[in-house]
């Protein structure tokens, strides 16, 4: 007898999945897009986008293509992924460093030591990102760049702010953001893990040229400002 017969003549409805059995789906949906985004990022950064293949991302997790498919529809997709996490995780950092300080001085060392921060932690991410930017379609190029745009609104914000409080000097505070955001971004290029700085060095070091630069004379206790990202 056909498995719908004998469903209906049980009387039985169908029993719907549970609250915490979605969730579990939903965990391991991401948890395998991730393996993949990680797998992309690596393969992307070490060879390039145009010289890579799904086979590769796949082989870089030791899985087979068919997995890369289930998840997504072509290797742009993986891409345009791989772009939104950057985009997203850079702006939420900086916020988080602008958030965490209370004067203009601290919102500014704070955001550009946390925008450091993820540059460095995640270099082949952001090489990728600049790299592969001629790759990106239209509508993926418009959301990083809206992205970046609110990046430099936002710490021109906190610029401007310190501006008008006279501890900063005056200025372009669009301009010196800019600034900023460039020298910082540069490192995902010459940055190595066995430098002659540390990462962490190297955070304090940007969040202190920050304050350099926007002529700020005052007191700038970093390491007990850095606590407030704890």
């Amino acid at each position: 007898m056909p498995r719908s017969a004998k469903a209906k003549k049980s009387g039985k409805a169908p029993v719907p999945a549970t609250a915490a059995a979605r969730v579990f789906r939903e965990d391991v949906r991401a948890f395998k897009q991730d393996m993949i985004i990680d797998s992309a990022i690596d393969v992307f950064y070490r060879i390039g986008y145009q010289a890579a293949t799904v086979d590769d991302i796949a082989a870089g997790m030791s899985a087979t293509k068919a997995l890369v498919y289930y998840y997504f529809d072509t290797k742009e997709a993986v891409l345009q992924a791989i772009i939104t996490r950057c985009s997203e995780l850079t702006l939420s950092t900086v916020e988080r460093g602008i958030n965490s300080g209370d004067t203009p001085a601290e919102k500014l060392a704070l955001g550009i030591h946390c925008y450091a921060a993820n540059i460095l932690t995640n270099q082949k991410m952001i090489g990728v990102y600049f790299r592969e930017e001629h790759n990106f379609p239209p509508a993926l190029h418009n959301r990083a760049t809206q992205s970046e745009k609110t990046i430099t609104s936002r710490l021109a914000e906190v610029i401007e702010a310190g501006t008008k409080d006279r501890i900063f000097r005056e200025c372009d505070p669009q301009l010196l953001a800019l600034n900023l955001t460039g020298m910082v971004t540069m490192a995902f290029y010459w940055y190595r893990e066995h430098g002659h700085l540390s990462e962490a060095e190297l955070c304090k070091h940007f969040a202190m040229e920050a304050l350099f630069s926007a002529g700020f004379h005052g007191n700038a206790p970093l390491d007990q400002w850095l606590r407030k990202l704890a």
